[in-house]
């Protein structure tokens, strides 16, 4: 049930971040290490403010600007590109304008930007490799560890060099629970198993 269920993750997990890739950069131009950073800001370029960060999370005067009719107020990464047609370079425009965004959703946007989403990614390949780690510790009590593995997840994910050559039956419950809670992200997908609700 377990391998059905890791195989279930990392599926999810990879969409996720394709998912997160492929919202990032300009067409044509390399996407940055680690995703684009979101922000909303200024965007009209006969704003004196043009380009200054819009905190819609700062308070009542951020929001007003926000929800401002006629404000050019648009997404944009932090990250800047070379300008195909002309000289120098220029943010990714993720969304101009803000008519029809309320604030909650333009926090929500803002914060689930694909530099977290791919960090939150990381994050839950590391937790299902320390899980694969342990199960093979388990197995092999901790003998010729580095043999099953090849060395492979501790050069692609150094948590696991810190873990003991042994896995108890405990860690590895608790790892599993842990895949467990993290497939119920997904609880949605047709592919999800009842079974694997905690």
């Amino acid at each position: 049930m377990t391998d059905d269920l890791v195989a279930f993750l990392r599926a999810r997990i990879a969409e996720d971040e394709q998912g997160a890739l492929a919202a990032c950069g300009v067409r044509g131009q390399r996407v940055p290490a680690g995703g684009e950073h979101w922000r909303w800001e200024r965007s009209h370029y006969n704003d004196p403010l043009a380009d200054t960060p819009v905190d819609i999370e700062a308070g009542a005067a951020a929001r007003d600007e926000f929800l401002a009719e006629g404000a050019d107020v648009g997404l944009r990464s932090i990250e800047e590109y070379p300008f195909l047609a002309t000289p120098g370079s220029g943010p990714h425009l993720v969304l101009s304008g803000t008519e029809e965004v309320e604030v909650g959703v333009g926090v929500h946007v803002a914060r689930h930007d694909p530099n977290r989403v791919l960090r939150g990614v990381e994050a839950k390949r590391q937790i299902v490799e320390a899980w694969r780690a342990a199960k093979i510790r388990k197995v092999t009590s901790g003998r010729n560890y580095g043999r099953w593995t090849d060395g492979q997840p501790d050069r692609q994910y150094p948590v696991l060099s810190r873990l003991p050559t042994y896995a108890t039956e405990r860690e590895l419950l608790g790892l599993e629970l842990a895949l467990r809670l993290l497939a119920s992200e997904w609880s949605d997908h047709p592919d999800h198993r009842q079974e694997w609700t905690p």
